[in-house]
């Protein structure tokens, strides 16, 4: 061994060629154990039920895992953490559904959940908006939590519950969800809402390609915005009003002159409307003054200036002029008489057949409302109106005055949104256009963000600055642009956020991004990511999409959904050590595995225990048998056994070996190791070396049959104790083998070199400095040349030559002949001929 540190290597008495693995901290998805420049000895292929990451030099079983929640296992299930509370919706995707949620600070480990209460939803907890429909959902789509409130996203809206809180004010039920939002109004986003969360204080939703962020909502009269139970409001408002009728009750009903796409809820600023009112007589005429009846509630003012409109028959035109109300008081009632104007058109009420006023700009409906009612007519609403609104009011715009609540809408019809995060400045959105029932195939997908006012830098020059606004941040939220276009055939299926990394389930399994600056000559603005490699690699790709993410110190679970045939479960990132030095390819490996098949819907924490619960379609919510306060895992139940397999090896050389030891170094109080040594993966001729049960702790050294292959791939195998209560720990194992090259055949061969030579009874002149010259060529060129002897041929190379001059030739040629020895190295084996058995 040509280093200063001492080794295996360095003495080696047996002449035993060895590969071993001391360390698998470096986690899963290498395929080769001992390729130069490209394997790391802390690397393997894959492992199913072993902890390859919590100590040091070491691995040992993971713990293994039980049903929390009881009863028949839902087709789906979700759950969201509120506190000290689990809520599970189990059901979700047909009738009779259930949200129950559990307290689980009790809870101990191996325990199932008890003492649940049941939710139910009620439509009347709140003054919901009229009209709008607060009926109890038959389907719950998603789920997400506030850390004091749970949301749910229903076939009939958005419903809230205060989770465990039972004080009893309208902010603090305890088990009954209401209503917080509506289903949208504008086809075809009516049906309900297909996802939501909450991301930076922001409550996002989707509907098919449209995303939801909603402001802040109030019991009715109790704040200014959207009461809840409203529908979401939308941003492209900006209608032109035809006409608003004072209805009474403080209502107000009007028409705009093209569909005004408001909600119900909404809160809007009205501005140059000029307030009017029909005259339905006139009593008089004197002296250039006119005095009318009209028809209710004038709303004008004394000293306002008006547009009187007059209609005469015996005319058969309008007459207008702008004139001075004179009569005392402020307002006029409802049966108002006798307003007086100055005038010098009219001069007679002969012909008189009915008019009306036209107010000042300033003093008809301008102001702030909020949209109480709508009709099925996209033209028509109602308005909140204070007791002392005018009759009516002409013209005027209708403008948003709160942020809308519809976000984005994705100019493609199919896209839909899968999920949505919050990050240090930006929320970020994943889509994906999705595949129809003719085209099941989904693809396209994308990282969208969205900036935070306050957050975002919006200077030329890079510096930050604060955006001015009214509302409390951070509810406003810019339009969502582009921050990870994904490749074609991979699309985003959920999103996490941890430690100023967002990391990205797909199809095709999970990515660790990381945020860029304005400085990065990859990023086109503050907030674009940057992602890592797929991870798990193509050597064990995944067979569903990633659906779930969680974290807790330097770990990542994601969601591997049937990670084989028998098994669901999840796998495990280190962020502390890191693939080939890439500071996005943390190293992975698979973990707590469930029996059974099922897709995981979503995962909690749980802050008790230390331990991700995990809830699974078709098999309920699972935990594991363990514990973990303060970085020490403490288990009650292993899995029965678990697996570790190396990447293939072949000891730097592509001849045959014969295997001959297989030595561990194992803690074994209780339980057993075996492996499986596996000749040439992969090749039709592969085959399987059993070592048997090593039970004891310490070295242990296992004869193998001499049987010779090229490549080896090492399987161990852990086996728990007794009733899985203790697990092995492999320290190191060691597979030696013996190299079966052959060397080559050294061939000593004498040459005659004399100045005359007999050859089948002829002399033969020759020059033997000339031949010795030409056998020294090819000496010096190592050219290989062909060595036959009867029957036996071979191909060689020259590696020495000895020179023995024995006879003095004459003075004329001067010099003299003899013998040469040639030594000759076989490359490769030798060749026989066998002579031919035919007479001629």
């Amino acid at each position: 061994m040509m280093t200063n540190i001492v080794g295996e290597g360095t003495v080696n008495t047996e002449g035993l060629w060895r590969r071993e693995q001391t360390e698998w901290t470096m986690g899963a998805g290498q395929a080769y154990l001992d390729r130069k420049q490209e394997s790391q000895e802390t690397r393997f292929l894959k492992s199913k039920g072993v902890d390859v990451f919590s100590y040091p030099l070491q691995a040992s079983l993971l713990p293994d895992t039980y049903r929390i929640d009881t009863g028949t296992a839902p087709v789906k299930n979700l759950i969201a953490r509120v506190g000290d509370y689990v809520v599970v919706v189990n059901g979700v995707l047909f009738s009779g559904f259930s949200v129950t949620y559990y307290n689980t600070s009790a809870t101990s480990v191996g325990s199932t959940w008890s003492g649940g209460t049941t939710c139910t939803f009620d439509g009347t907890i709140y003054q919901t908006v009229s009209g709008t429909n607060n009926t109890a959902p038959s389907i719950i789509y998603s789920i997400t939590s506030s850390g004091s409130y749970v949301y749910l996203a229903t076939d009939t809206g958005i419903w809230f519950c205060n989770i465990g809180n039972s004080g009893g004010s309208w902010l603090t039920g305890a088990s009954a969800f209401a209503l917080f939002a509506a289903n949208d109004f504008v086809s075809p986003y009516t049906g309900g809402y297909d996802m939501i969360r909450w991301a930076n204080d922001q409550l996002i939703a989707s509907r098919g390609n449209r995303l939801y962020a909603f402001q802040n909502r109030y019991a009715t009269g109790s704040g200014s915005g959207a009461p809840f139970g409203a529908p979401p409001s939308t941003g492209n408002i900006n209608a032109t009003i035809g006409e608003i009728i004072n209805g009474g009750s403080g209502s107000g009903l009007g028409y705009t002159t093209s569909a005004h796409n408001l909600s119900l809820g909404q809160t809007i600023s009205i501005s140059n409307s000029q307030s009017g009112c029909d005259i339905t007589a006139m009593t008089s005429v004197s002296n250039g003054v006119v005095t009318v009846t009209v028809s209710g509630y004038s709303g004008l003012q004394v000293g306002e200036v008006v547009t009187v409109n007059l209609y005469y028959s015996s005319v058969g035109n309008m007459t207008s002029e702008v004139v001075t109300i004179t009569n005392a008081g402020t307002f006029y009632g409802s049966s108002t008489t006798g307003i007086t104007f100055n005038t010098k058109v009219f001069t007679t009420t002969s012909g008189f057949y009915g008019g009306n006023f036209l107010g000042q700009e300033g003093f008809g409906f301008n102001g702030t409302y909020y949209v109480n009612g709508l009709n099925y007519d996209p033209t028509y609403f109602s308005i909140a109106l204070p007791s002392t609104a005018t009759a009516r009011t002409f013209g005027g715009n209708i403008n948003n005055n709160y942020p809308a609540d519809v976000l984005y809408t994705h100019p493609n019809p199919q896209w839909v949104w899968s999920d949505a995060i919050g990050g240090a400045t930006q929320v970020y959105f994943a889509g994906y256009i999705k595949g129809t029932s003719g085209t099941p195939v989904s693809y396209g997908g994308c990282i969208y963000r969205s900036s935070m006012p306050g957050a975002s830098v919006t200077s030329a020059t890079g510096l930050g600055t604060t955006s001015s606004s009214s509302v409390v941040q951070p509810w406003i939220l810019t339009s969502p642009i582009q921050a990870l276009p994904m490749s074609p055939d991979e699309y985003p299926t959920c999103l996490f956020s941890y430690l100023n990394y967002i990391f990205i389930g797909t199809n095709r399994g999970i990515r660790m991004t990381q945020t860029l600056s304005q400085y990065d000559p990859t990023a086109t603005m503050t907030g674009d990511l940057k992602s890592g490699p797929l991870i798990p690699n193509i050597l064990q790709p995944v067979s569903l999409p990633v659906t779930s993410i969680i974290g807790d110190g330097r770990f990542i679970w994601f969601s591997w959904n049937n990670y084989d045939a028998t098994s669901t479960g999840l796998g495990k990132l280190d962020l502390s050590n890191f693939i080939a030095g890439d500071p996005l390819a943390p190293s992975y490996a698979s973990d707590l595995m469930i029996t059974g098949q099922g897709t995981i819907s979503s995962m909690v924490w749980d802050p008790y225990h230390n331990v991700p619960l995990v809830a699974v379609n078709g098999l309920g919510v699972f935990a594991p048998y363990a514990s973990n306060a303060g970085g020490n895992m403490v288990v009650s139940k292993y899995v029965a056994s678990g697996t570790i397999t190396s990447g293939t090896f072949d000891y730097g050389i592509p001849d045959q070996k014969m295997p001959v030891y297989f030595d561990t170094n194992c803690v074994i109080s209780s339980g057993s190791v075996s492996a499986n040594i596996i000749l040439d993966p992969g090749s039709p001729s592969t085959s399987t070396l059993a070592t048997g049960s090593i039970t004891t702790s310490g070295t242990s050294e296992v004869a193998l049959a001499n049987t010779k292959a090229e490549q080896f791939q090492v399987q161990v195998v852990l086996n728990s104790g007794t009733s899985n209560t203790v697990s092995p720990i492999l320290h190191r194992w060691c597979l030696k083998a013996w190299p079966t090259v052959v060397q080559g055949t050294a061939i000593s061969v004498v040459l005659q070199l004399f100045s005359v030579n007999v050859v089948s009874g002829m002399e033969i002149f020759t020059d033997p400095y000339d031949n010795f010259n030409w056998l020294e060529q090819l000496r010096q060129s190592q050219n290989l040349v062909t060595y036959t002897e009867g029957p036996l041929s071979a191909t060689c190379i020259i590696e020495g030559m000895d020179w023995i001059p024995h006879k003095r030739r004459d003075n004329y040629e001067n010099g003299f002949e003899g013998d040469c020895v040639l030594t000759l190295k076989t490359i490769g084996q030798y060749v026989y001929a066998s002579p031919s058995t035919v007479l001629v």
